[in-house]
């Protein structure tokens, strides 16, 4: 793939999040106008939209890039959940679960994913793939069965009706697997012919000149520490004083 078609890619990647926000959000006005009396739904609505400034926040701060197709799915999920608590979809279509819950797992497991990635590049280690697939797909089932507790607690002793019975949580816990799956079949394929150094240079962002942070164990290839150039730059300063004295 050419620069061009990645240039392009990721313009129509951001089109879509942002299209995809920009629904979400006008979901909650058209809801309001409905005139619901339950702020409790809003108050979550507005809670909702920080998990999505996350991402933006960690890139500014770490300098590394975090794929607009993950954000897709981050508010994407939030959104489908939304439609499907408050329009009660989930009790009206009994597989609008599913789809909720296979978009939150991809979610969620892409996440770990770039958790991982992030790790290997921050302590310099590079694990087998299988190892990777494995980590995957546990964390986001915990993750799953977590919350199918959650929703039994919930209807346990606040009288909620998330959970209907132990075949819809199995269900929802192997469609959550499927969604593990999938993201360990993309990542397994997208080690497969990658050093961690190109994967430095897909995931780790320089700074304005040009020098990536002293944090990162792999850096790109031919890529520098902003403490060696420092001292580079000192020690080239310090050769001209003594020509100058000379």
């Amino acid at each position: 793939m050419t620069s061009n078609e990645i240039i392009s890619n990721t313009k129509w990647l951001r089109i879509i999040f942002y299209c995809v926000v920009i629904i979400y959000i006008l979901y909650f006005v058209y809801d309001i106008f409905l005139g619901s009396e339950k702020l409790s739904r809003y108050l979550w609505a507005i809670y909702a939209l920080f998990p999505i400034l996350i991402p933006f926040y960690f890139e500014r701060i770490a300098h590394v890039y975090i794929p607009w197709t993950i954000k897709i799915f981050l508010i994407l999920s939030l959104l489908i959940h939304a439609i499907g608590e408050f329009q009660r979809y989930y009790y009206l279509y009994p597989n609008f679960d599913v789809i909720s819950h296979l978009i939150s797992s991809i979610a969620i497991a892409s996440l770990v994913c770039l958790f991982i990635i992030f790790v290997l590049l921050y302590y310099g280690l590079e694990w087998k793939r299988s190892k990777i697939m494995f980590i995957i797909i546990l964390m986001t089932v915990i993750f799953g069965l977590f919350y199918e507790w959650l929703e039994i607690f919930s209807d346990m002793y606040f009288g909620s009706k998330f959970s209907w019975e132990l075949r819809d949580s199995t269900a929802d816990i192997m469609v959550d697997s499927l969604g593990a799956l999938l993201v360990a079949w993309y990542t397994n394929n997208y080690l497969k012919e990658r050093t961690m150094r190109t994967v430095a240079s897909d995931f780790l962002v320089p700074e304005i000149d040009g020098h990536y942070k002293l944090q990162w164990a792999i850096l790109p290839e031919g890529a520098t520490p902003r403490s060696n150039a420092s001292s580079s730059s000192i020690k080239c300063h310090s050769t001209e004083d003594s020509d100058e004295g000379r």
